[in-house]
């Protein structure tokens, strides 16, 4: 069995209406932006090229700023309330969220990467608003 192409994430986009783009100098990596309930939120879709056998969905979401212990703290205990999407850290301690999944054909991935969407969407506006107050020392 073979892995999703490139080509089948970008017909998925287009069936079903999604405005995106792909980013520059990396090939397999679009992004794609969502008006939501407490703000506009970009996600990244990466077809194995950060992360080989898997199609992530990653939304760059708070900047960390001051309160780093505090937020670090929360966000261990709502990653464990999120179904499907994890938070987790960038190098500079920015918060991400991100979700996975097999890009191998025999595991429908592109109906998995609309899950994963979902779910990284619903995690990101759900706690958006108390996350950013915890990031700035709220």
């Amino acid at each position: 069995m073979s892995d999703v192409t490139h080509e089948q994430v970008e017909a998925f986009f287009n069936s079903s209406g999604l405005k995106f783009s792909r980013v520059q100098g990396q090939d397999g990596v679009w992004e794609l932006g969502f008006m939501m309930k407490h703000a506009p939120f970009t996600i990244q879709i990466d077809n194995g090229v950060g992360h080989p056998g898997f199609l992530s969905v990653t939304c760059p979401y708070i900047k960390a700023l001051t309160n780093r212990v505090a937020l670090f703290q929360d966000l261990l205990k709502k990653t464990s309330q999120v179904v499907f999407a994890k938070f987790g850290l960038t190098e500079d301690g920015d918060v991400i969220i991100r979700a996975s999944v097999p890009r191998d054909m025999r595991s429908s991935p592109i109906e998995k990467m609309k899950m994963a969407m979902g779910a990284v969407l619903q995690a990101a506006d759900q706690w958006y608003m108390e996350l950013l107050t915890l990031a700035a020392g709220g």
